[in-house]
């Protein structure tokens, strides 16, 4: 960086979201802020014809002007302390191109807000940097899924983290919730390592000053949920990534990052080590090991003992018979249900048909008053038919988390029976004759594990209207055998053939292998990269016709969004399928469209009247239905 006396010009990216302020905007450095400007400072400048000062991040300075006219000067530095570095800005603008989103975007998802407090305090002024350590390695594991400590995932983690830390390098382990933060760190404290916790449930004071002490202060252990992958970790030699496929690390707004993305770009910027590991894999993460960009490195000593049925009955003899022995044996057990609730859907008596919604289309529900009403709209549906056949009788389709509590309550009336789900997680389940009933991903911690996992609704998990049903339903399934006991039993049953052969054997690495190879013969992600981009009708149409000729492009669309999922009036989706090595390309395109409407179309969310974008892209889309 050119010193400060000499910096009389500075190059500003405003934080303002629209497409066409994506780009550096060069000021004037006023003699009374030349001795303390620097990059990474928040400040404040006039744009435009605004009476108001705009605030912006100063991201490099010079002694020479590159505009020839006239320059506006910095009004004023709003932060002393810099908090966007050069390597976040390098990692953003190579986000923002892969993307097609702004930078400014990336800035709000990747700056904590600002505490004054905390600024007084900060005594160096130290930048990120690298570990020298690092040798830019990459790989995927599977740890053996038991619920225990002594030879897991906990004791793999151990062995990676403590020689990183000893050598004075910083590890970062990203994690999908604060409960995982909590599990994480409750077993690393239990071996004296020491962390910092960085996720959206820290106060604005601890989220900011932990953001600055881990920029300063290399050496450190950060558990953080997907914002940390922008942190500025001082000497980062090695980044953990738990359970990669968990839904929670996609964003649900613009620019709708998924934080393997993040990782996996930064990490080729920074060369640092990254490790993925986990009771099971995507298929994203099966195709870069399949490439040969991931090696693997799996750490299974042993296999459950996993049984599975096809049987018809929901919990037939197989189950039942391994919920008994448990229960016996006066050791717990895990029963996992696809859904919470008293049922999962309405169906029509006569012919089965599910019965859906008159005003969405969507599916209907018996809730917990009995009444029926849609999972969409949220609408009740009084004298409803069935569409298909015209009959008023309904009843209900599988059961739910609640049904199935008060079903093995009085099928077993010696146990204790739990419900944990999504609306009333448990976080930890006492020993002894307990049958706990949850639903995927709120399964609580026993110790020393379960006597007996019960894997029920299999069919339902496959037959989820996404392209992502299989390798979901397997990591839920995984996820729920990892608190399974060393010499404890998992049936399954609503599975048969090679599927369930391979469960059995714990063959995931061969089961997403099929799963991949069933989306190159589709041309589904993640074979190919597909963008989505919402807008009207008449602004896709002509989106068509500029990518017609491009050879690399396949077009799906566009066709109209269902009422319900509207932002806009007259909402249209057009799908864009493409190679990986048509990204630049793409999002090039896609931004500049943006940018073209953003300027000659105003557009207005239809639920709140407010103005947004006339245009939405997400250049990772994986739902095609």
């Amino acid at each position: 960086m050119v010193p400060n006396q000499r910096a009389l010009f500075a190059r500003v990216v405003i934080d303002s979201n629209l497409p066409q302020l994506d780009r550096e905007f060069e000021y004037r450095v006023p003699l009374e802020l030349l001795d303390v400007v620097e990059v990474g400072q928040e400040v404040s400048v006039q744009f435009g014809r605004g009476k108001s000062p705009t605030t912006g991040y100063v991201v490099a300075l010079s002694s020479a002007p590159e505009h020839p006219g006239e320059l506006a000067s910095i009004e004023a530095i709003n932060n002393p302390v810099p908090i966007l570095f050069e390597s976040s800005y390098s990692l953003m603008k190579a986000l923002a191109a892969r993307q097609a989103c702004t930078v400014a975007e990336l800035i709000r998802l990747a700056l904590p807000n600002r505490a004054p407090t905390v600024d007084k305090r900060i005594t160096s002024r130290g930048e990120p940097g690298t570990s020298s350590y690092a040798k830019g390695f990459r790989s995927s594991t599977l740890v053996e899924p038991f619920g225990e400590s002594s030879n897991n995932r906990f004791a793999w983690l151990l062995q990676k983290i403590a020689p990183r830390l000893e050598s004075g390098e910083s590890v970062l382990l990203l994690v999908p919730d604060e409960r995982a933060i909590a599990e994480f760190g409750q077993a690393l404290s239990a071996h004296g390592v020491a962390f910092s916790e960085y996720s959206a449930n820290l106060t604005k004071v601890v989220k900011y000053s932990t953001f600055l002490e881990v920029a300063r202060e290399a050496g450190r252990l950060v558990i953080g949920t997907r914002s940390a992958a922008f942190l500025p970790i001082k000497n980062l030699g090695l980044v953990l990534f738990w359970d990669e496929g968990d839904p929670s690390y996609v964003e649900q707004a613009a620019p709708y990052l998924s934080t393997r993305e993040v990782v996996l770009v930064r990490q080729q910027l920074e060369q640092f080590d990254l490790a993925f590991f986990g009771n099971s894999i995507s298929s994203d993460l099966q195709r870069l090991c399949e490439i040969g960009y991931l090696s693997v490195d799996d750490a299974l000593t042993r296999k459950p003992a996993i049984a599975a049925s096809d049987e018809s009955l929901r919990v037939d003899s197989l189950a039942w018979k391994a919920i008994q022995q448990s229960i016996q044996s006066s050791r717990p057990v895990l029963v996992q249900v696809s859904s919470r609730g008293t049922a999962n859907s309405a169906f029509c008596k006569n012919c089965r048909e599910r019965v859906l919604c008159t005003q969405c289309h969507g599916p209907l529900w018996f809730d917990t008053a009995g009444k029926i009403s849609c999972r969409w709209c949220n609408a009740l549906q009084l004298n409803t038919s069935c569409g298909h056949c015209g009959q008023r009788d309904l009843a209900t389709g599988r059961a739910g988390a609640s049904r199935t509590v008060a079903e093995f309550g009085r099928a077993f009336p010696g146990a204790r029976v739990i419900e944990s789900s999504s609306d009333h997680r448990i976080e930890s389940a006492p020993t002894g004759k307990t049958i706990v009933v949850s639903t995927p991903g709120s399964e609580p911690l026993v110790d020393g594990g379960y006597g007996a996992v019960i894997l029920l609704d299999a069919g339902n998990l496959l037959a989820r209207d996404t392209l992502r049903a299989k390798e979901e339903a397997l990591r839920n399934w995984a996820n729920a055998i990892s608190h399974l006991a060393p010499n404890g039993r998992v049936t399954i049953t609503g599975i048969s053939g090679g599927l369930a052969q391979d469960l059995c054997l714990w063959n995931l690495r061969k089961l997403m292998s099929e799963e991949l190879a069933s989306r190159r013969e589709l041309s589904f992600p993640p074979a190919i990269r597909m963008a989505s981009v919402l807008a009207s009708e008449q602004a896709l149409l002509t989106l068509v016709e500029r990518v017609r000729d491009l050879d690399l492009i396949q077009v799906l669309g566009p066709i109209p969004m269902h009422e319900r999922k509207q932002k806009i009036q007259d909402e249209w989706r057009l799908l864009l399928k493409y190679p990986y090595a048509a990204t630049s390309q793409v999002a090039e395109l896609l931004k500049a469209f943006a940018l073209e409407q953003s300027i000659s179309s105003k557009a207005f969310n239809t639920r709140s009247g407010r103005p947004m974008r006339p245009v939405r892209v997400r250049m990772d889309e994986v739902e095609v239905i």
